[in-house]
């Protein structure tokens, strides 16, 4: 097996059980997907894989950088914050069926940091993170700031603005997305 072979079953856990997904328990890292219509409900229980496309061919060692980088970090800060092997998990109700599942990447007594390891360094927080970022806020109900870390390991820490809109847009999103699979043919009405 060549390295390239062995990076991919890594990121994607593939020497490892699959945990399975549970109806009505939604990721908040997996929001924006879903919202954007990246995830579509009849895939929901599909496994998930991350591979090289056309459009990003190093996809896989991207993904890869940014884990390495944050395991280095929780080995940095792991006395002075919750991270790592003692990351915080929260399950925020939406309703009666649904669950956000919050897993804050560094969680501070009176604050909470997301990590993200982008091509490209941003100095504004993009749409594609927000919505994990109103989770985390709602769920530690803490300010919570988007770490980007880019290259050399020069970081910038970028304070994120909570968002009532935000709030209602993901409520609204995961009710009809959850709706949707409940009424597939495969699961039947709950």
């Amino acid at each position: 097996m060549t390295l390239k072979e062995k990076k991919y079953r890594y990121l994607n856990r593939l020497d490892e059980p699959l945990k399975e997904r549970v109806l009505g328990r939604y990721n908040s890292s997996d929001l924006y997907s879903i919202i954007a219509g990246y995830k579509k409900p009849e895939d929901h229980f599909k496994e998930d894989t991350i591979k090289p496309s056309e459009r990003y061919p190093d996809q896989v060692e991207l993904v890869l950088r940014g884990m390495f980088i944050e395991d280095g970090y929780n080995k940095i800060l792991k006395n002075d914050c919750k991270c790592g092997d003692n990351q915080s998990k929260y399950e925020y109700k939406i309703n009666e069926d649904i669950t956000i599942v919050v897993k804050p990447d560094f969680e501070w007594e009176k604050e909470v940091w997301e990590m993200k390891c982008p091509r490209e360094m941003v100095y504004e927080i993009p749409r594609k993170w927000k919505y994990q970022l109103e989770m985390e806020y709602r769920a530690t109900n803490k300010p919570v700031s988007l770490m980007v870390v880019g290259d050399m390991l020069n970081e910038v820490l970028i304070p994120y603005e909570p968002s009532d809109k935000t709030f209602e847009e993901i409520k609204n999103k995961i009710i009809k997305y959850d709706k949707k699979i409940r009424e597939s043919k495969k699961y039947g009405k709950h």
